[in-house]
């Protein structure tokens, strides 16, 4: 089905970022979006515990890391 689409070198979360308030910009900023699933796992593989602290009817959600130490 999607033999003809070349896919990013990146992860497809990956986005760059700015704010504008007033007409005044911030500087461009790296930003993830990622899953519940892949984020937990990652982090567990680098020695990081998370933890989901907030989660929305979009599937939204807030985690804090925690260095396992």
């Amino acid at each position: 089905m999607y033999e003809d689409i070349s896919f990013p070198e990146y992860y497809y979360g990956e986005v760059e970022c700015r704010y504008e308030y007033q007409g005044e910009f911030t500087g461009w900023f790296g930003w993830l979006y990622i899953d519940q699933h892949t984020m937990k796992s990652v982090a567990e593989e680098e020695g990081w515990i998370s933890e989901i602290v907030f989660e929305d009817d979009l599937n939204q959600y807030l985690a804090e890391l925690y260095l396992n130490e």
